[in-house]
């Protein structure tokens, strides 16, 4: 017959022993030493170190990027005060263009009505002329006309619009720089 088998029997000591306590017995197996780390430990301070990185690089971006945005926004402000220059620009262009063109008209006006007149009578009309006028008229008329009307006029009126006249002629002959300049490509 068979042996009961007794529940209350406990295995040895050394039949329950942990793999760590199993070491502990080898006198040959060494212990780690206390002030090493484990992975765990090496692993848990290099993640807090690329943590610590990372959060400096986060702070520099968010920087860089508040510097950009402010540069935007000063970029968009000179846009818009060289825009708003611009039309100043043109619309005093446009003035003066239609001034111009307002005196232009009054010129030829002028060079019309005095075509028609005697020298006698043309000559004070013409000496009592705002200078640049004057001098406009007379580039117009051409200079037998001009002569004519000239040798009419008190010598003293007369004289300073020569003076203009030569003014003008020597500022006419000045070379346009900007006519002057091949034209890009052609060589």
């Amino acid at each position: 017959p068979s042996k009961p088998i007794d529940v209350t029997e406990q295995p040895s000591p050394s039949e329950t022993a942990t793999p760590a306590q199993e070491a502990s017995k080898d006198p040959t197996a060494k212990a780690p030493p206390a002030h090493a780390e484990s992975a765990e430990e090496k692993l848990l301070r290099s993640l807090k170190k690329r943590s610590a990185e990372l959060d400096m690089k986060e702070n520099l971006l968010n920087e860089k990027e508040a510097a950009l945005k402010q540069l935007e926004l000063d970029l968009q402000n000179r846009v818009a005060k060289v825009a708003q220059e611009y039309e100043r620009l043109e619309s005093r262009m446009r003035e003066l263009r239609n001034a111009v063109l307002t005196k232009q008209q009054k010129v030829e006006t002028l060079v019309s009505a005095m075509s028609g007149l005697s020298p006698r009578k043309a000559a004070p009309i013409l000496a009592t002329t705002e200078g640049e006028v004057a001098t406009s008229i007379l580039l117009r008329l051409g200079p037998e006309r001009s002569g004519q009307l000239l040798g009419q006029m008190d010598p003293k009126d007369a004289a300073r619009l020569v003076e203009l006249l030569m003014n003008a002629q020597a500022i006419s002959q000045i070379p346009d720089n900007n006519s002057a300049k091949p034209e890009s490509g052609a060589q």
